[in-house]
């Protein structure tokens, strides 16, 4: 870490962590730029994209992927945003993408582009700024000089790959990517670049002609930090507006790319820790959506949507698997379909809205079900789901979904205290969507029942608004400390007048 710090042990509960930690993460450089809704500097179409497809014409045509992405778009509620693997010529291709980066289309590519863009479908090409392929012969005859070394000399691979890992401090390996990436820009028209694994140290370096500290440093987060810059700041000077996002980037690049993919869409003991402290700084989206069960009454693939949804991501990524007409299919896409429009409507929350400490929902009330997760096996997974947000206006909304394949009805309390949410005379709870009153209460300990249908998504808000902190001094609750507040307290004081009474507040 390039910061002084100390590791110790928290025992909690996991969102008192989270707010300890953004407390603290709020004052760093790489939320520097501000929140979402405080900023001018994205395009509105990357704020309203409400799912992620995939794309990969290593085995099917540009044509093919272009008449797939249409066929998708026509079933969801977007705008899409479309990652795109193997768009490059294939004579350079190895894995999931030109390795190393190479700014040469397939035939049909743009022709692709420029039909997507004009149906809201935005392409975002895969770029690896890592790695460089050692069976190529230019491997040897340009790059080696500039990849990662062990002590001993040798070339850091990729896992087991043949990939070597290039070290993003060194000025050639810069200047190769970002002129890549600029050229990709002005020659597609592409609005946004994926750059796989960026704004993260892949590797240390041992190769001491790199004229760079050593080894695993402080330092590499400023190498990183320059690459990105550089080639982001390239490529802008085609078109200021281009998007960049990498794969799970850790924080210190949160003010220059400008979204994550999250890595992985459900795994075991998945705690929103991220978009607790983060959300309203930075977006996402999911890296895979799955459309068919792998066994009858597999939550799977619900879950993976429903969980993206609940921690404001987008849903995604949607694979081109070409079985969109499937009839097998249609459940789990109108059920991703309420999630896109809920995404946009209650953008308010789900996009630039803080993540507030989730709401008790009575154990029993929940049903559970039994999944085969990719990351982890065997997993429990709850068919309810529900968080709190903070809009920018102060508002409190809670999002909820049933995955499971009947009604539901749970039980809720919400201690309005824990959201330092405005003293009324009553507080009541509407469905956003039909202002429909759903439950009311006198009390702020709000406790009540709502019923969900299957595969249903739901926002509901709060009548009132919070405090964006909580004010010691703000006796009344009306968000302000003025003339009342002290009315108040000294008519507190004037009262008390036995030292021993528990709500005596002592001056002197």
């Amino acid at each position: 870490m390039t910061y002084d710090h100390i590791v110790g042990i928290f025992d909690g509960y996991w969102y008192e962590a989270a707010a300890i930690y953004r407390q603290w993460a709020q004052n760093q450089y790489w939320v520097r730029k501000g929140k979402l809704f405080e900023r001018n500097d994205q395009p509105q179409w990357f704020r309203d994209i409400t799912y992620c497809h995939r794309i990969d014409t290593g085995s099917y045509t540009p044509t093919d992927a272009r008449v797939r992405a249409l066929d998708l778009n026509g079933r969801l509620t977007g705008p899409m945003l479309a990652q795109w693997y193997h768009w490059e010529d294939n004579s350079t291709v190895g894995g999931s993408g030109a390795y190393p980066p190479i700014s040469t289309a397939q035939s049909g590519f743009l022709d692709a582009v420029i039909t997507m863009l004009s149906n809201n479908i935005y392409v975002t090409p895969y770029v690896d700024p890592f790695v460089w392929d050692t069976s190529l012969a230019s491997f040897a005859s340009q790059a080696l000089p500039y990849a990662c070394k062990n002590p001993d000399g040798s070339v850091i691979k990729w896992s087991d790959t043949s990939w070597a890992i290039m070290d993003s401090g060194t000025d050639w390996w810069t200047n190769y990517v970002k002129q890549v990436v600029k050229n990709i820009v002005q020659n597609y028209y592409v609005p946004g670049i994926y750059l796989d694994q960026s704004g993260g140290i892949m590797a240390a370096n041992f190769d001491p002609s790199h004229g760079n500290p050593l080894g695993f440093c402080e330092n590499q987060v400023a190498q990183e930090r320059n690459h990105l810059s550089e080639i982001i700041n390239e490529a802008r000077t085609v078109n200021p507006e281009v998007m960049f996002w990498g794969e799970s980037n850790s924080e210190f690049a949160i003010d220059l790319l400008d979204a994550k993919l999250v890595h992985y869409n459900l795994y075991k003991n998945y705690l929103p820790l991220f978009p607790a402290v983060y959300h309203e700084y930075y977006p996402g989206y999911g890296r895979a959506q799955m459309l068919k069960d792998e066994f009858a009454g597999d939550p799977e693939p619900e879950m993976q949507a429903a969980w993206m949804w609940i921690m404001g991501y987008q849903v995604g990524r949607i694979w081109s698997s070409g079985i969109y007409s499937n009839p097998d299919n249609q459940e789990i896409f109108t059920y991703i379909d309420k999630l896109n429009i809920l995404r946009s409507d209650a953008n308010e929350y789900l996009v630039m809205g803080r993540m507030m400490r989730p709401p008790y929902i009575d154990p029993d009330s929940i049903p559970h079900m039994v999944a085969e997760l990719d990351k982890g096996g065997p997993a429990v997974l709850p068919g309810i789901l529900a968080s709190m947000w903070r809009s920018p206006q102060g508002n409190l909304g809670l999002a909820m979904t049933n995955i499971t394949g009947s009604a539901q009805t749970v039980s809720i309390k919400i201690d309005l205290n824990e959201y330092n949410f405005q003293n009324q005379t009553g507080y009541q709870l509407y469905d956003k969507m039909t202002d429909v009153l759903v439950a009311s209460s006198s009390d702020r300990n709000f406790e009540f029942n709502l019923n969900i249908d299957s595969l249903d998504a739901r926002v509901f808000e709060f009548s009132g608004a919070t405090c964006e902190f909580p004010l010691l001094s703000d006796l009344d609750g009306d968000c302000e400390v003025n003339f009342y507040d002290f009315a108040l307290l000294a008519e507190t004081w004037l009262i008390c007048t036995n030292p021993s009474d528990p709500n005596c507040i002592d001056l002197r």
